[in-house]
């Protein structure tokens, strides 16, 4: 791994304004009431967008005079506006050519992700990309972790550094932890690999329904990826994995025996806070004074959350802190 920058630094973008949103909740269904589970619903003017979960609800940030695009694999694309609604029920229509046999990606969607993505070759597929849905690294060794984020391919998107954004229904994603590399799977068929010049965020949807958000900040790492735990007007908490392979090494005489008899995924974490007032990233470590430093500028808001939340200092904790300071 590169080396990662802990001290402070200072961003060059300017800070802007954010637009007024409201939250929209809303759920997507078919026009038999069936809740449509992975549909995408994408915001046209903010560029922020989300998936349905396991139920068909969604919950995203919009203007009120915004656009929303949906789309879901086997179904009809679907456009309608806000109208200043803080909830929508939306029904799509099956698409009997996906029912049937699927559609074929238009060329011009290939042509935009092979912008994005360097195209694969076997090697990926016959490489460690096996280890996907994997539960086993060698023949005679059980295997705990994953250098994968996922254990399967799942649903998401990508923003370009122009700050288009690139989804559609027949692709899949996964993201390596140990080599800070991000794959495509189109159609299940073929793979790809994301070029970080292009790519400079991408967003999936767990298998448990959680959107995860990630971008690449090259003041702390240009091969990696950090997590977003928090996002506001004036704080952003991001997450860097630092994944590691423990190969087997179970030791034994006959009478002491010492060591794991498994190979193994270790998963550490190192955290940042970007204070977009001062305009400064920094490490944020998860000592209580450190907590109190980087939010000083919070002043009582600060010691009233503290005390009212005077429990042990987590990610959960540090996600929670900056929610409330954001607002």
């Amino acid at each position: 791994m590169k080396k990662i920058i802990s001290t402070l630094l200072l961003f060059a973008a300017p800070v802007f304004l954010m637009a007024q949103t409201i939250s929209l909740t809303g759920s997507v269904r078919d026009q038999h009431g069936i809740p449509v589970v992975y549909a995408f619903i994408l915001d046209q003017q903010q560029r922020n967008a989300t998936f349905t979960d396991s139920l068909g609800n969604f919950n995203l940030k919009v203007e009120p005079t915004s656009q929303l695009n949906i789309n879901c694999n086997g179904y009809q694309d679907d456009s309608l506006q806000v109208g200043g609604k803080n909830h929508l029920e939306i029904v799509l229509k099956q698409n009997p050519v996906s029912i049937s046999g699927g559609e074929k990606l238009k060329n011009k969607d290939l042509d935009i992700l092979q912008e994005a993505f360097k195209t694969n070759s076997s090697q990926l597929l016959g490489g460690h990309l096996n280890g996907i849905g994997a539960m086993v690294y060698t023949e005679t060794r059980e295997t705990v972790g994953s250098r994968f984020l996922f254990n399967q391919w799942v649903h998401g998107y990508v923003i370009k550094n122009d700050g288009s954004l690139v989804q559609m229904k027949e692709v899949t994603f996964n993201y390596d932890k140990m080599a800070g590399d991000l794959y495509l799977a189109v159609t299940n068929a073929s793979v790809m690999l994301a070029d970080k010049n292009v790519i400079k965020s991408f967003s999936v949807f767990s298998p448990k329904g959680q959107l995860m958000t990630f971008e690449l900040v090259s003041q702390v790492s240009k091969d990696f990826y950090l997590q977003v735990i928090s996002a506001g007007s004036k704080y952003k908490i991001y997450k860097l994995f630092i994944t590691k392979f423990v190969p087997s090494n179970y030791k034994s005489d006959g009478v002491v025996s010492s060591g794991n008899t498994y190979d193994e995924y270790t998963d550490e974490y190192a955290y940042f806070i970007w204070n977009l007032s001062a305009n400064t990233l920094a490490v944020l470590n998860t000592r209580k004074k450190d907590v109190k430093a980087a939010f000083a500028a919070e002043g009582s808001k600060l010691t009233d959350y503290m005390t009212a939340h005077n429990n042990k200092i987590d990610e959960n904790y540090i996600k929670g802190l900056a929610d409330a300071m954001n607002q």
